[in-house]
């Protein structure tokens, strides 16, 4: 229980985080990840750099985005929890890459 608490709230800080660069979690189940943002709506080449660095990222199966919704769908592997830590990486990555391209 307190294994699920602490991953909990690892993941939470990581949705903070994504927020104060408004990108926000639209859809969250072990395997499968929805980001969006209006920074993403018709920026095709923001979501393909974007795309290209988080599915280079170990555990992740796909990546697919929608410029119109300025949506990311990202689907990992799931081995019971996907570890928080890897989670916190990728947000990691993103970010880096997000504020990279925007300048």
């Amino acid at each position: 229980m307190l294994k699920h608490v602490a991953y909990m709230h690892q993941l939470k800080k990581c949705e903070r985080r994504l927020n104060k660069h408004h990108i926000y979690i639209a859809h969250f189940i072990p395997g499968r990840i929805r980001l969006k943002s209006e920074l993403w709506k018709q920026n095709e080449g923001l979501l393909q750099n974007l795309m290209n660095v988080i599915k280079e990222e170990p555990y992740v199966q796909s990546v697919e985005y929608v410029t119109i919704t300025g949506s990311m769908i990202i689907e990992f592997t799931v081995k019971e929890n996907p570890l928080a830590d890897q989670i916190e990486q990728w947000v990691n990555v993103l970010l880096n890459t997000h504020t990279y391209i925007r300048g």
